[in-house]
Parts: structure tokens; C-alpha cells; sequence
């Protein structure tokens, strides 16, 4: 009966520091956020597009073996490190006089716009190059982050395990 309670107080110390951990992690996201009006961000958004239609292009040259797969390498890496955007964690608002629905062929431009974004060096699982985004000066900034969201994925990890070790204490059926 005793580690019952023991892995009950084991649960709510790992709660407590995943929490703190996330809350660490998503505060300095906040910090490093910049704001940026929609106009800039459609340009960038619009930057990658053609990086991204440009690579598409080679990837077809390389399928036609017009390409080497070096060649093609060199060509993705030199497109990605264009591609800095004003921070890593980007908010995108509106002009106060600005009226987004007023051209029809920008409305999947604006339904994108909606939300935090990431600069195309920073991916959504974590990863990140750090030969592309060695030139950019927030990279210090985004080192920092990716300690935190480290920090925060082993504490959810302990919370988790320590969940499943109470929940092993009652489990309906047991083999012996």
C-alpha cells in the first residue's frame, strides 16, 4: 500500500515540473516572437514559394539524372539559406485600414496567415540545420528554445512513466 502513495506523490511532482518545463518553454517562445504585418509575411511566404517551385524543378532534373544528387544538395542548402525570416517565431497582424478580403487570389494567402509560424529553417518536430541558420542572428535566441522544448518533452516523458507506475496498481487482471 505504500508505494501506492509513493508513486501517487512520484505523479504529481512530474506533473508539476512538466508544466513548469511547457510553461518555461511556450513563455521564451512568446519572448522571441516578432510581430509582423501581413504584407511582409506575404512577401516571405511568397519568397519560399519560388524556393520551394525552383527546388521542385532541380528535384525533376535530378529524377531525369540532368543532375547530380551533390549538385542537387548544394542547390537545396544555397535556396534554404535565403530563406531567414525576421525571427524564428513569426505573429502575423493586420493593418488597421488594411482590408485582406478585398483581391480574391490572396484568400489561401490569408487563411494561411492565421497562427504562430516558424521560419523554414525551424521545423514543427524540432529539427533544425544549424549550418542554415548560421548565418542569421536570432540563432542564439532559437538555441535556447530548443533546450527548453528538450527540457520539456523528457519532463512530459517522466509524467507519463510515472502515470503509467500508478496506473499498474490497479489494473483489473494480473498474470502471475
Amino acid at each position: 500500500m505504500g508505494t501506492i502513495i509513493e508513486d501517487y506523490k512520484n505523479l504529481r511532482k512530474a506533473r508539476a515540473e512538466a508544466r513548469y518545463c511547457i510553461n518555461a518553454m511556450n513563455n521564451y517562445q512568446h519572448e522571441i516572437e516578432v510581430a509582423v504585418p501581413y504584407e511582409e509575411w506575404a512577401e516571405y511566404a511568397n519568397k519560399m514559394v519560388k524556393a520551394y517551385d525552383y527546388l521542385g524543378k532541380a528535384q525533376k532534373n535530378l529524377a531525369q539524372k540532368n543532375l547530380t544528387q551533390t549538385e542537387f544538395d548544394n542547390k537545396y542548402e544555397d535556396e534554404l539559406k535565403k530563406l531567414h525570416a525576421k525571427s524564428c517565431f513569426i505573429r502575423v497582424f493586420f493593418e488597421p485600414a488594411y482590408v485582406p478580403f478585398s483581391d480574391r487570389p490572396n484568400d489561401l494567402m490569408l487563411a494561411l496567415s492565421v497562427g504562430i509560424h516558424r521560419c523554414a529553417n525551424n521545423h514543427e518536430n524540432g529539427n533544425v540545420c544549424e549550418h542554415l541558420c548560421a548565418g542569421c542572428p536570432k540563432f542564439g535566441k532559437l538555441v535556447k528554445y530548443q533546450v527548453l522544448a528538450g527540457n520539456a518533452k523528457v519532463a512530459a516523458q517522466r509524467r507519463d512513466e510515472a502515470r503509467k507506475a500508478l496506473l499498474n496498481h490497479f489494473k483489473l487482471s494480473r498474470s502471475k
